[in-house]
């Protein structure tokens, strides 16, 4: 596993593109430590029980069900778009989990997280798919394994972060300090992020799949 850990990690550095797209699920994935929040921002904000927590998370579920069809609709044919995309479904994220820290009207509350999720999902769609069209297939499944490795210690971080935060202050002053770091992070990322066109990266030293 060490070997196949430093093949990748030579692989990604022969490409700036490969670098930036591990990079890029984590955008959102720190930003689901709201999750945690949903439950006591129901109770102290929304003034909902346990049903109106679970519409939360339902609304959580349809976003991700909508994000990858409009992300495919929006990039097909136009690859050189995923960099804007990225941005934009990492921003989206963000800026809604950051309205939704600020309303205490239950139904927009429903609808910002539904949208946060369509950014957040259609993020991990076009990241999945551009890292599948850069990759040679010897090294894809490495490749892919570690954007799923750096995505999950993500949320990980995300939810420690939430924890650590609803000790601090309240949930939704938690929740906006979530959203900023999304929006800090996408920010960053495309500052220092390339062109992420399609072509596909050939490397010499992957063999095994």
């Amino acid at each position: 596993m060490q070997d196949d850990l430093r093949e990748t990690a030579s692989f990604a550095r022969h490409d700036r593109r490969i670098v930036s797209l591990l990079l890029t699920k984590p955008g959102t994935a720190l930003g689901n430590g709201v999750l945690a929040l949903f439950p006591a921002l129901g109770a102290a904000v929304f003034h909902v029980g346990a049903f109106g927590v679970g519409l939360l998370y339902a609304a959580r579920g349809v976003g991700a069900l909508i994000g990858p069809v409009l992300g495919r609709r929006l990039l097909w044919g136009r690859e050189g778009r995923i960099r804007l995309l990225v941005l934009a479904s990492t921003l989206m994220f963000g800026l809604a989990y950051a309205a939704f820290s600020a309303v205490s009207w239950f139904p927009l509350a429903v609808v910002l997280v539904a949208i946060a999720h369509v950014g957040g999902s259609m993020n991990s769609t076009l990241s999945s798919f551009a890292l599948q069209s850069a990759t040679p297939d010897g090294i894809r499944g490495r490749v892919l394994s570690v954007d799923f490795m750096f995505s999950t210690l993500s949320l990980g971080v995300s939810q420690l972060v939430a924890a650590g935060l609803a000790t601090t202050m309240d949930a939704p002053q938690a929740a906006l300090c979530i959203a900023g770091i999304v929006i800090t992070y996408g920010t960053l990322w495309w500052t220092f992020s390339g062109n992420l066109s399609a072509r596909r990266t050939t490397s010499p030293h992957a063999k095994r799949g």
